[in-house]
């Protein structure tokens, strides 16, 4: 019995040129999407450190206070 996996061979296709096209324009768009995300995602980041920083600084002026409403809170205020 083999036990190492079967090496398998691809063999190259070649593709129409329209088909070709679309497929390096979506790799393309693929690229660009993928960019935007990072850049949104940086920009998540940064946004949530600033409101960690507000919060904590909020926190310690201001011990015992309520700063947030709960989401019960919130649920009650949109019904009612």
């Amino acid at each position: 019995m083999d036990t190492e996996p079967a090496t398998v061979q691809r063999q190259r296709v070649e593709l129409p040129a329209d088909v070709a096209h679309q497929l390096g324009r979506m790799s393309e768009e693929y690229r660009t999407v993928v960019k935007e995300l990072q850049t949104e995602r940086a920009k998540v980041e940064r946004l949530t450190s600033i409101v960690k920083t507000l919060y904590d600084v909020m926190t310690a002026n201001f011990p015992g206070q309520r700063t947030h409403k709960s989401r019960c809170d919130l649920r009650r205020w949109r019904l009612g």
